[in-house]
Formats: C-alpha cells, sequence, structure tokens
C-alpha cells in the first residue's frame, strides 16, 4: 500500500521536472535571442575627442538594450523556477490531503479524487470573484 504512494508521489515528481524542462526548453526555442553570448555591458569606455562622444552614446544604447534583454532572460528564468516550486508545493500538498483523508479519515480514493478535483476546479471561479470586487475590498 505505501509502495503503491510512493510510485505515485515519484511519477508526480517526474512529471512536475519533466514539465520545467519542457517549458524551458520551450523558452529557448521560442525566444532564441535569450541564448546569444552578450557581451559584458559594464565596461567604461572614455572618449578621445569630442568626436567619439557621439559614436560612445550610440554604443551606450546598444549595451543598455543587451542589458535589458540580459534582464528578460533572468526574469524568464527565475518565472520558471517559481513556477516548478510553486507546482512542487502544491502536490506535496495534494498528496498529503489525500493521504491525510485516506489514512485518518477512511475515506474512498474516488471521492477523494472528486473533491480535490473540485477544490482546484473551484479557484477558477473565485479568482474572477476576486478580480471583480478587489476595488471595493480594501481594509
Amino acid at each position: 500500500h505505501e509502495g503503491a504512494q510512493e510510485e505515485a508521489l515519484r511519477a508526480n515528481a517526474i512529471a512536475y521536472v519533466g514539465t520545467s524542462i519542457a517549458a524551458t526548453f520551450v523558452v529557448a526555442i521560442r525566444f532564441p535571442e535569450l541564448r546569444d553570448d552578450m557581451e559584458d555591458a559594464m565596461q567604461a569606455e572614455v572618449p578621445k575627442g569630442p568626436a567619439e562622444v557621439s559614436l560612445l552614446s550610440a554604443s551606450h544604447s546598444e549595451e543598455q538594450a543587451g542589458l535589458c534583454l540580459q534582464s528578460k532572460g533572468v526574469l524568464v528564468c527565475t518565472g520558471l523556477v517559481m513556477n516548478a516550486l510553486r507546482g512542487f508545493v502544491i502536490s506535496g500538498l495534494e498528496a498529503a490531503t489525500s493521504l491525510l483523508l485516506e489514512e485518518e479519515f477512511a475515506w474512498r480514493r474516488r471521492d477523494i479524487g472528486v473533491v480535490i478535483g473540485i477544490c482546484f476546479l473551484s479557484c477558477i471561479p473565485v479568482k474572477a470573484l476576486y478580480e471583480n470586487l478587489k476595488g471595493e475590498l480594501k481594509l
């Protein structure tokens, strides 16, 4: 009985890791510019004369664009990691809840699945209700 639960948890963890890897792959395919090597934009260049000032300002804007692209890459990776961690936490909570309902309260697996599914699906209307009423719910 415990072996089956361990297998289910292991399969769930593998599914979340696979989803995270797939999401990273999709981002790499969809945004190939994030993979390009970027030069260090923090190097200081000192102009030798007035004619070079305008050239350096043009290259400075290119460096800022590189920094912006690098920041986007960090933002995307951070979002993927946070999404994976959120998935692991929700998965663990779901598994612990189902184990508690099965072991402590002698619920059947089918009933547990239905109730947990209803809990997940109820998030959609609750979120919509919150979005509609958030202006009126100030403390």
